[in-house]
């Protein structure tokens, strides 16, 4: 994917907002199908100031590692389908929490090296599977993370088993989204 939307944004991508994804593979194709949206997968943005400067990097469950944390700009630079910038809702986390993007981000970042939940996922397709305890698909994993925020528990929303189509509809994201490419 040419990087020059996401170049020209990435300074106002923050810790929490999400990278919505529309996959060209047969897989990809068949949750696009089946949920009747562009989007297929999802991942969240988190800044990493480990090095001394800001780094963008996306933390996501990928089905073939599970959940990992990749550089923003090589993830994209690989990517094989259209992607969206999600922004997160941050005025309404900062005013009961103001250390939610600490919240989210160390969730996520502590998630790292966990499998993939395939019975999860696969679940969309087929009610009768089981998710798996411990592990994570894509938008699994990240709306465990917006639950642990004082905004998304003062919505009375749980966690559950949302595909990333259901995720990106929330109501602590903000519209329109902005194309990545």
């Amino acid at each position: 994917m040419d990087l020059t939307e996401y170049l020209a944004i990435r300074d106002r991508i923050r810790t929490g907002d999400v990278l919505a994804v529309g996959g060209r593979g047969l897989i990809s194709k068949a949750i696009k199908w089946w949920t009747r949206s562009a989007i297929s997968h999802v991942g969240m943005f988190v800044e990493d100031h480990r090095y001394g400067r800001r780094r963008l990097t996306v933390v996501q469950a990928l089905a073939k590692y599970g959940v990992v944390e990749l550089p923003a700009s090589r993830y994209l630079s690989e990517l094989d389908g259209e992607a969206w910038w999600i922004q997160l809702d941050h005025p309404k986390f900062l005013e009961l929490n103001p250390h939610y993007q600490d919240v989210l981000g160390d969730f996520m970042l502590h998630q790292r090296g966990r499998k993939y939940d395939t019975g999860g996922a696969l679940k969309h397709f087929a009610p009768w599977l089981k998710n798996a305890q411990q592990n994570y698909y894509c938008s699994e994993v990240m709306d465990e993370a917006y639950c642990r925020t004082a905004y998304v528990e003062s919505l009375d929303i749980t966690p559950c088993a949302r595909s990333p189509q259901q995720l990106v509809e929330m109501p602590y994201l903000r519209q329109p989204w902005y194309y990545l490419g």
